[in-house]
């Protein structure tokens, strides 16, 4: 027995089909809310909720009193990161990022840049988690907004306990050289394994509006949790010292992680 749609839900799938059809191109007016209404029987209020349900699943947008569009969708060829790749800087010549993401843009041909702050937070639980912390202790974090030809394309927030990069070049808005992971080995730490924790979600409105993420896409999240040995431990225990926070929007990117072949 199939089930019938409420009148939201037929308003709502009249517009998608015939955008999706084609009958209405991107950038084309939609009906007026009064059409709709005398169309379907409806209220204002339920036209109202059908095209909102429309404007989250990506396809239409509000100009106010203008009316409703369909959206115009930028289309990206979309970047393959390769996450299981050593984090090492290949090049240190230049003011440029050279790090394995920004050398995964150059790869495809395509231009990185990076725009660096640093500030002093309290770790959220998020961060305590990862870094195995008592409470919200003070952390420094390197926010980084990753650019490709211009275009803000993702974000990576590095945190730090504090103690470990005092005086370092992690604690400056740029570059640092040859990179983070040498900083930490000089300082008795190196970094002898990483762990990966990825999922999906929908954008907050902060990385929506700081990466101009379209309506309806979801964004790629990679938690990422750098160890080294413990130096205070006669056991193997692993201490925690970093976590990076990479958003990835999924119409831009594709996240390559490689494993070697097993021989039996």
């Amino acid at each position: 027995m199939t089930a019938t749609l409420s009148l939201k839900d037929q308003v709502i799938d009249q517009l998608r089909d015939e955008i999706r059809s084609g009958r209405y191109a991107p950038g084309d007016r939609l009906p007026t809310e009064e059409r709709l209404m005398a169309e379907h029987g409806v209220s204002r209020g339920t036209v109202r909720v059908a095209y909102r349900a429309l404007a989250a699943e990506g396809l239409a947008v509000s100009q106010g009193t203008r009316g409703h569009y369909v959206r115009r969708v930028r289309t990206w060829d979309p970047l393959v990161l390769s996450m299981s790749r050593p984090e090492r800087n290949l090049n240190t010549d230049d003011d440029g990022p050279h790090d394995v993401a920004a050398q995964c843009v150059r790869d495809q041909g395509r231009v990185p840049s990076e725009l660096i702050r640093t500030e002093i937070v309290l770790a959220d639980e998020r961060a305590q988690r990862a870094l195995q912390l008592p409470g919200p202790e003070p952390l420094l974090v390197r926010r980084r907004i990753r650019y490709v030809d211009g275009e803000p394309f993702s974000t990576a927030d590095s945190f730090y306990l504090r103690q470990h990069v005092a005086g370092s070049p992690v604690e400056l808005p740029e570059q640092v050289r040859p990179g983070v992971y040498a900083v930490y080995a000089e300082r008795g730490l190196p970094w002898v394994r990483t762990e990966d924790y990825v999922g999906s979600r929908m954008p907050t409105k902060d990385e929506t509006r700081e990466l101009r993420i379209p309506a309806g896409v979801p964004v790629l999240e990679v938690i990422r949790v750098s160890y080294a040995d413990d130096p205070t431990s006669d056991t193997n225990h692993k201490l925690p010292v970093r976590m990076t926070a990479y958003i990835l929007p999924a119409d831009r990117y594709r996240a390559l992680f490689e494993h070697e072949g097993e021989s039996r």
